[in-house]
């Protein structure tokens, strides 16, 4: 085949995935074992799904309770399926694929798609904690060697650059100089292609001290080595409070209980931000979109994390209906 789906290294993981899947998949099906496009339908599709249903435990699977390994969570597996699409609708515009049962494919069940609608669980730091973890001076943990010390302190400083300014890994390891004008960050955002201009000032100003602390040159790693360090920094810091959260392998629940520090990763620095403008600043949320780049609200609920104090905290702000009316009689008097 001539043409690329993506250059995006992420974009391009995802689909050697799905292949070393369908690799898999049809080496263990007769049925299947000389795909074709003309092959991919209902049938395959839910036979393709009770597969990936079914697999061994392996990689991520492994941190899942005992008992609770086997099987792609149902999040998981519509990814593959979207994946797949995708794949399939790129071969049918470069006519490779002349069939487009593909299109009728849900990502989800329809039973699925009720659990999705549900409240999904969300994992983000507090205002508390961000600062928390941002102030933190791993140089006293005399523990650790000096080298150690400085990359954690490093890959801290990539997490709270994502948490301040809310933008994406692919965003962020394509920051240059030239692109901070005073204490605005302009660029063209990778995934979307759209103009983005992000003012490094109030709740965003600890970003531009982290550039000039690097020379506007962030010290970057593979994604991959990323979402390792960042759990041993936050685990380091003292982000360990207990955190539960809920996904589904079928129809059958998991609950998955570790501390926090142990979910942490590159989007969770976003959704971080998206929530504490939310929640603990009252941001207006087009304003918030415009931040993201977010196309819709819907999409953007997906990073809200609900925060119990924050809201405690801005009820407290509002006026109790009677006192205001007792100080209204009072004046009338």
């Amino acid at each position: 085949m001539t043409g690329t789906l993506s250059d995006n290294p992420g974009t391009i993981k995802k689909f050697i995935t799905l292949k070393n899947s369908l690799i898999a998949f049809v080496e263990g099906n007769k049925k299947y074992e000389n795909l074709t496009f003309s092959m991919v339908d209902h049938n395959f599709k839910d036979a393709f799904t009770k597969y990936l249903r079914n697999q061994a435990p392996r990689g991520r699977q492994k941190t899942r309770p005992e008992g609770n390994q086997t099987g792609l969570l149902n999040d998981t597996i519509g990814k593959y399926v979207e994946c797949l699409k995708t794949f399939c609708r790129w071969s049918e515009e470069h006519d490779y694929n002349k069939y487009g049962t593909y299109k009728e494919f849900s990502n989800f069940s329809k039973a699925n798609r009720k659990r999705k609608k549900q409240e999904h669980d969300i994992v983000t730091l507090t205002l508390h904690e961000l600062t928390h973890f941002y102030t933190f001076d791993f140089s006293k943990l005399k523990d650790l060697s000096p080298q150690k010390q400085e990359s954690l302190s490093r890959v801290r400083d990539l997490f709270c650059f994502g948490a301040y300014t809310g933008q994406r890994w692919s965003d962020i390891e394509r920051l240059d100089k030239n692109d901070i004008v005073g204490d605005i960050w302009i660029f063209t955002a990778f995934k979307t292609k759209k103009e983005t201009e992000i003012d490094l000032i109030g709740y965003a100003a600890p970003a531009l001290d982290i550039l000039k602390k690097y020379n506007y040159v962030l010290p970057l790693i593979s994604l991959t080595k990323f979402n390792l360090y960042i759990k041993e920094a936050a685990e380091a810091a003292g982000i360990i409070s207990q955190i539960k959260i809920l996904r589904y392998v079928g129809a059958k629940e998991i609950e998955i209980i570790k501390p926090k520090c142990k979910f942490i990763g590159s989007h969770t620095a976003r959704k971080t931000c998206v929530s504490i403008l939310l929640n603990n600043y009252n941001m207006n949320v087009t304003h918030v979109l415009e931040i993201t780049g977010h196309s819709d609200l819907k999409t953007l609920q997906k990073y809200i994390n609900k925060d119990r104090e924050a809201r405690r905290e801005a009820i407290s702000r509002t006026k109790n209906i009677m006192e205001i009316m007792t100080v209204k009689h009072n004046k009338a008097i």
